[in-house]
């Protein structure tokens, strides 16, 4: 137990470290492949399938909808 204790704080010295001995803009394309990866915030929150099948209802509603003229 206290060897994970130890092994968190030295993961979290050399982050530390990384993030104090480099500049912004070196960092900066590393945060551009997290934030590329990471997925849109409603299929983090909903899943996947919730989403589509919001989706598909909203196509669907949008076809049976009665469409004026110039409007």
């Amino acid at each position: 137990m206290a060897n994970e204790g130890r092994e968190l704080v030295k993961a979290m010295a050399k982050r530390m470290e990384t993030i104090l001995t480099t500049t912004a803009e070196e960092r900066e394309p590393e945060r551009q492949r997290k934030r590329s990866r990471r997925l849109p915030w409603y299929a983090q929150l909903f899943g996947t399938l919730l989403p589509m099948g919001m989706h598909l209802w909203w196509l669907e509603r949008r076809k049976n909808k009665p469409h004026y003229p110039g409007s």
